[in-house]
């Protein structure tokens, strides 16, 4: 419940503190005092888009602060699950800078507005004027049915399944379309794909092939390069071999009496050692030097084949040629694989939808089941209000589909005089009756909500009266379960308040400002004489606003 509320900086308020009472907490005063103001600033607080427009005086910031026992709610998992520090009494707080940007604090951690908006909604249930309106949305019906059906559970597995079969579906229609165009594209992946198998393409072939290339492309002159270095080194006359071998001959034959002979003709057989075995190399490999032309023209046919196939496909590297070979290949197995992926999303498909249908029937016969108690509990309270001849019924159709809140819909369907026929409650309620239903409603439904407040915002326009008084007594037997906020205009139902706050507004210096007062006793019965009788108060409306104080 909310124990206090501060406001600072907001609309027509400079500063206020309204300290609420636990049961029926009433709040009027004049048209435009400000009573929207404070629901504003609550419902901003808890969620609701900022607005710079909201901030009085531009050279300070708007602050709501508000503060809230919680300790009854099992709000704690909440807390946890948004990583917040729980405390059972919260403080939640708002700031609006001049320029319009918002932060948000829960216990004084900063949060997202997104978890600020979640939080509020499990402490505050906020029925404005315009809610009356969601009485003709289908959803909000099927959510008040699946509310009191006590359905959360079934509906949250429900959801998840519904979800997962849409994932799914997406899933299904991405492989359609993918396995089409690939279709298309199968004779000419094959075609591409036989052309680069035909290649048999090997990592590094084309670095090779071009240095073969190279070598027999100069075949002939390196033999006779190697040649000339045969004959020059032992096969023609004065052959350096055998120039050589005369030299170390002649040393030889001083070596005994010449040091130095000695020493060089060491020297010279050494050179005349390596001088031999580069000829027999020369000659060895002179040998194995093969000038085929057939086999040039063979490298040279290999090189053009691999050259053509690089230019064909812009590529640059054999490797590249062999990375897009396996990528032709990945593609055609999964054009062949495509038919046993869709038949797998269609299975699973299958099995989700028959999950999500039984959970539609569970959901479904539950609603059916809670639907008399609904409308025998609307009767009666309807009644109470004025309505004695009204007749409700919710009317439910199940269909073969799935939707997102199961295979039903559901309308209510009123009759609010004697001799009309049921007809959508939309069509054919007044506005009166529309905020009589509204109450009955949220009246039955809070005993579900565990909800710490519950907010009405003139719920009883176009009503008056016994009508009035007997709404008043609804919010009052209301708050004996949930802390209950009504702004109200009508004397019988400000009567029953525990507490009463007066709105009201002033005007200083040309600038209006919003103030508020609790009242007491004395004061409230001269607040409701003068909504009783106008701004002229009489003895009589002071006793009958006794009166009907005294009766809460």
């Amino acid at each position: 419940m909310i124990e206090k509320l501060r406001i600072e900086n907001y609309l027509l308020i400079d500063s206020l503190e309204i300290k609420f009472d636990k049961g029926l907490n009433i709040i009027t005063g004049e048209t435009g005092a400000g009573k929207s103001i404070l629901l504003g600033a609550i419902s901003m607080l808890l969620g609701g888009k900022n607005d710079k427009r909201t901030v009085k005086k531009s050279d300070k910031n708007s602050s709501i602060e508000a503060v809230f026992a919680i300790d009854k709610y099992n709000l704690k998992p909440l807390f946890e699950q948004h990583d917040l520090e729980y405390e059972s009494t919260t403080t939640i707080s708002r700031i609006i800078t001049p320029s319009g940007k918002s932060r948000a604090f829960i216990n004084d951690f900063p949060v997202p507005v997104s978890v600020l908006k979640i939080v509020g909604e499990r402490l505050v249930d906020v029925h404005s004027q315009h809610q009356t309106l969601l009485l003709s949305q289908e959803n909000f019906q099927l959510d008040i049915v699946d509310l009191i059906a006590n359905n959360s559970k079934l509906i949250t597995s429900y959801n998840s399944h519904y979800s997962d079969i849409k994932h799914e579906r997406t899933i299904l229609n991405n492989l359609r379309e993918s396995a089409a165009q690939n279709l298309k594209d199968q004779e000419y992946l094959i075609f591409q794909l036989e052309q680069l198998e035909k290649a048999e393409l090997k990592e590094g072939e084309l670095d090779e092939l071009e240095k073969t290339q190279l070598f027999l492309a100069s075949a002939s002159q390196i033999k006779e390069s190697f040649y000339a270095a045969t004959e020059q080194l032992n096969k023609m006359d004065g052959a350096v071999i055998s120039m050589l071998k005369n030299i170390c001959s002649s040393f030889d034959k001083i070596a005994d009496v010449s040091t130095k002979a000695a020493e060089l003709v060491e020297r010279l057989y050494s050179v005349l050692y390596e001088l031999k075995d580069i000829d027999i190399e020369t000659d060895r490999y002179l040998d194995k030097i093969d000038a085929d032309p057939g086999k040039l023209e063979d490298i040279e046919s290999r090189i053009d084949i691999l050259n053509t196939l690089m230019q064909k496909h812009g590529l640059n590297s054999e490797s590249e040629l062999i990375a897009l070979q396996a990528e032709y290949e990945s593609r055609l197995l999964n054009i062949n694989l495509s038919s046993t992926h869709i038949e797998q999303s269609e299975k699973r498909i299958e099995e989700l939808t028959v999950k999500a249908i039984e959970l539609s029937d569970k959901i479904s016969t539950r609603r059916k089941a809670i639907l008399p108690q609904i409308e025998n509990y609307m009767v009666e309270m309807l009644a109470d209000l004025g309505m004695e001849s009204c007749r409700f019924k919710i009317d439910i159709e199940s269909s073969e589909s799935l939707s997102a809140n199961g295979r039903d819909k559901v309308k209510f369907m009123i009759s609010a005089n004697k001799g009309m026929s049921l007809e959508p409650i939309d069509k054919v309620a007044s506005g009166g009756e529309m905020s009589r239903v509204m109450l009955v409603l949220k009246s039955l439904t809070a005993k579900h909500k565990a909800l710490p407040t519950i907010i009405f915002d003139e719920i009883d326009t176009g009503v008056s009266g016994r009508v009035a008084d007997k709404m008043g007594a609804i919010m009052q037997k209301l708050s004996a379960t949930i802390q209950t906020i009504c702004i109200t205009h009508l004397p019988q139902v400000a009567a029953k308040g525990d507490s009463h706050i007066l709105v009201s507004k002033q005007e200083i210096d040309d600038v209006a400002t919003t103030d508020i007062a609790v009242l007491s006793n004395d004061d409230r019965v001269e607040v409701v004489a003068k909504m009783l009788s106008g701004s002229d108060v009489t003895t009589a409306a002071r006793e009958q606003a006794r009166l009907l104080i005294g009766k809460k």
